[in-house]
């Protein structure tokens, strides 16, 4: 026994014990970071139903908001973020805000767990684009509290919220 420890490692061998070693230390990093990302975690589906003759992905029940799972209405908690359209530093009609920022932000909100973007108007193009490529490969899909502006003047000269040219307008932006 004593001679095999004075005798130690050949420098071939170190050599492999490093390589090994590495090799070992990196697949559990691969492993651990596959597992913490979600990637192959089974993901949410949204599923659509029909109900009185309209396709639905959701629908409202007595206190939440309820998606369907196997056609059965399941409760969900919104926990969510509301969203501007203006990017600091730039006029609020500017619209500034990239894709790539829009997908670092979905990727935060999902990180933080929330589930749900709040939006008070129609946002450029790139919002949906980047929202549609975070859901793509998100576990969790974040959904869209979509608001429409309805136009002020019209309404308050009609004062009702009803009136033809009112609900015309807002049809039309909706």
């Amino acid at each position: 026994m004593r001679k095999i420890r004075k005798a130690g490692y050949s420098a071939l061998m170190k050599r492999k014990i490093f390589i090994a070693s590495a090799v070992i230390a990196l697949l559990v990093g691969v492993t651990a970071t596959v597992l913490v990302s979600g990637i192959f975690a089974p993901r949410e589906h949204v599923e659509m139903v029909k109900v009185d003759g309209l396709t639905i992905p959701a629908n409202v029940g007595s206190q939440y908001l309820q998606v369907y799972h196997n056609g059965v209405p399941q409760d969900l908690l919104l926990k969510g973020v509301n969203m501007g359209i203006a990017k600091p530093g730039h006029f609020p009609g500017e619209t500034a805000i990239t894709k790539a920022e829009y997908m670092r932000w979905f990727q935060h909100i999902g990180d933080m767990h929330a589930n749900v973007v709040r939006i008070y108007t129609l946002h450029p193009p790139v919002f949906y684009e980047a929202l549609k490529a975070y859901n793509d490969k998100a576990a969790n899909p974040l959904y869209v509290l979509q608001g429409i502006w309805m136009n002020e003047d019209k309404l308050l000269a009609s004062g009702d919220v009803f009136a033809d040219e009112n609900s015309q307008d807002f049809a039309e932006e909706t």
